[in-house]
């Protein structure tokens, strides 16, 4: 895995709120998961065991879990985009951008 900096940097982007998920909320967490391994993959880590862990960090193990997207234009114009083409050594330290902080948010 690409270090605890990284997990500890989307964990802290995850806000808490309460209400039940949907799918499109799901789908969200599952794309952004995806552009995380992706990029992880892309700098030499394992692909497998970052998407594992965003989810676990982010979505408490489940994207099910996941109950609003705060902007979803946002997340998919700007956040993903971002993760997709963030350098290894951002990527690795946790510097993303300032579109994805906040996005996915679940229930205590």
């Amino acid at each position: 895995m690409f270090g605890r900096r990284l997990l500890c940097a989307l964990a802290c982007a995850v806000a808490v709120t309460t209400g039940c998920g949907t799918s499109p909320e799901e789908q969200a967490c599952l794309d952004v998961a995806d552009a995380v391994a992706d990029a992880a993959g892309r700098c030499g880590f394992d692909v497998d065991a970052n998407r594992r862990s965003f989810i676990n960090a982010v979505a408490g193990g489940d994207c099910g879990n996941i109950t609003r997207v705060r902007d979803s234009d946002e997340l998919y114009m700007t956040c993903i985009p971002s993760i997709e083409a963030i350098s290894c050594p951002d990527l690795t330290a946790g510097n993303l951008d300032a579109s994805c902080l906040s996005q996915l948010l679940r229930p205590e």
